[in-house]
């Protein structure tokens, strides 16, 4: 990902500037990675002379490069290389997967056996998957599988019995051990229920782990993302260090801190904005519930078939307002994960009690608002609250929302949702909130008028929510570009343009 010294003239094509006074022009410069020039083919004559790399965009497109503002960078990475469960249509298809997977991927005695992305509502006949089955492909390994939501894992008897979960062990606060009718643990483990396992985990070395990272970023790059917000655990950190360090870090990072290291970074005066350019402390991640796919949302009302689940509190409303209120005068941001209406109105009650000032100022956030009560609605304006939200749980959860809500799903508020464990394509996220208003019948079909209604957030406004402003700073390979054929958008290059942002 070298920089390209050689000034570089792109003309014939649209170029969305992201400035209102000159939302579009045809012909742009760029020197040392930066906009130098924008203008019109008409205006070429007055260009300052010199070479110029051109580029002749033949009537493409040209966008801002994207920010994402709800990923999981490492641990997308790590995953592209274990057990994958996404897509799978039926239990068989899972445990299918998994022996083609174990076959085709040896591993050393005793190491973990990981993967992500089963979805028992995806699969024909809907059933929890069970450790006997797991243990009949990894009966001497641990296994663990994260559920697509990444609010349940499916494990074996080894991995269970190497966490010390037993018969006798209680559920702990914020999570759930499901257990057959005896009483026995029957391998899913919900929210805070999975601690001890992963606790036990050994994740690859920073070593092993750089170049699936790297790999990564090079695949994000190319689908035009140049800057994310990540929320991975703290081993992540260790590996984007080590690749700033080596000048190595493609797209810029903001990274949140788990809220377990809270205490550790007041105690070292860590602040948000805290790192450099390419690598910068953005604040703490705080799980407020857990998700819908798994009935851990905290729902003011019971899920439906149930007279009492109303979800899993992984946080209590007397620590949200604890942990807040500590992060608060230390300076650094809270995003808080919540789904449900009652996470929902918890996380805004914990921000209030900390005053509408202190949320503007540290950009406090919840991650994915998925459902809210209307009464709630006013009070992210009122408070100065960011709502992080994805395109991709809105279209995904849509069945989940009629199989678990019943009725009272026509009466409840869901924001359209982007988040990484799933692939970060910041288009296919444009794309998902398109299908999503058309399906709602709010905006005619037409993919080209979505992707530009989408810009605005996806560009500027997620600057913002990473707490930086967007410059359209550039770093240059070749541009991103779109062909609108016959009324459908394609990717007619998979080389770059890429927005950087600066504070």
């Amino acid at each position: 990902m070298r920089m390209n010294h050689t000034p570089t003239l792109l003309f014939g094509g649209r170029i969305y500037t992201m400035e209102s006074k000159q939302p579009l022009c045809d012909a742009m410069i760029i020197r040392d990675g930066r906009i130098a020039w924008l203008g019109t083919a008409g205006d070429l004559s007055a260009i300052p002379s010199g070479h110029y790399e051109m580029i002749d965009l033949d009537g493409r497109t040209i966008f801002p490069g994207f920010i994402d503002s709800h990923t999981h960078v490492v641990f997308w990475a790590l995953s592209r290389t274990q057990i994958d469960l996404d897509g799978a249509t039926s239990y068989e298809d899972a445990l299918g997967r998994i022996r083609r997977h174990l076959k085709s991927h040896p591993a050393r005695r005793g190491s973990w056996i990981t993967g992500k992305g089963w979805k028992k509502e995806q699969w024909k006949s809907i059933r929890w998957p069970h450790k006997r089955d797991l243990d009949k492909l990894v009966p001497d390994r641990p296994a663990a599988i994260y559920s697509k939501d990444e609010h349940q894992t499916w494990v074996n008897s080894r991995a269970l019995e190497i966490a010390g979960i037993t018969r006798d062990s209680i559920d702990p606060v914020g999570g759930e051990i499901m257990r057959d009718a005896d009483g026995e643990p029957n391998g899913i483990l919900k929210d805070h229920a999975d601690k001890p396992v992963w606790d036990k985990y050994v994740p690859p070395s920073v070593r092993e782990m750089k170049p699936l990272v790297e790999s990564g970023f090079e695949e994000m790059y190319r689908q035009g993302c140049v800057g994310v917000t990540s929320f991975d655990q703290l081993n992540g950190f260790d590996v984007l260090q080590s690749l700033e360090a080596e000048k190595q870090l493609p797209i810029k990072v903001v990274y949140y801190l788990p809220v377990a290291f809270l205490e550790d970074a007041i105690r070292l005066k860590l602040r948000s904005g805290f790192g450099s350019q390419r690598l910068s402390i953005g604040g703490v991640k705080i799980f407020s519930d857990g998700a819908l796919g798994s009935q851990t949302a905290l729902m003011l009302k019971p899920f439906k078939g149930s007279k009492s689940n109303i979800g899993i509190e992984v946080t209590s409303p007397s620590d949200l307002k604890r942990l807040v209120a500590l992060a608060t005068k230390a300076g650094l941001a809270c995003a808080i994960h919540a789904i449900g209406d009652r996470a929902n109105r918890n996380v805004l009650d914990a921000y209030e009690a900390v005053g509408k000032h202190a949320s503007r100022k540290h950009r406090h956030r919840i991650e994915h608002c998925q459902i809210l009560d209307k009464r709630d609605l006013p009070r992210f304006a009122k408070l100065g609250v960011i709502a992080s939200v994805q395109p991709s749980h809105a279209t995904a959860d849509i069945d989940i929302m009629k199989r678990y809500l019943g009725e009272r799903q026509k009466t409840v508020t869901e924001c359209a949702h982007c988040s990484s464990p799933v692939p970060p394509n910041a288009l296919d996220r444009m794309r998902q909130s398109k299908n999503f208003i058309r399906c709602m019948g709010f905006m005619p079909p037409s993919p080209a008028s979505a992707l530009v209604g989408r810009l605005p957030t996806a560009a500027p406004k997620q600057c913002r929510l990473s707490g930086r402003s967007a410059d359209l700073q550039l770093r240059v390979r070749a541009p991103s570009v779109m062909r609108q054929t016959a009324g459908v958008l394609q990717l007619a290059s998979a080389q770059t343009l890429s927005c950087l942002t600066e504070t």
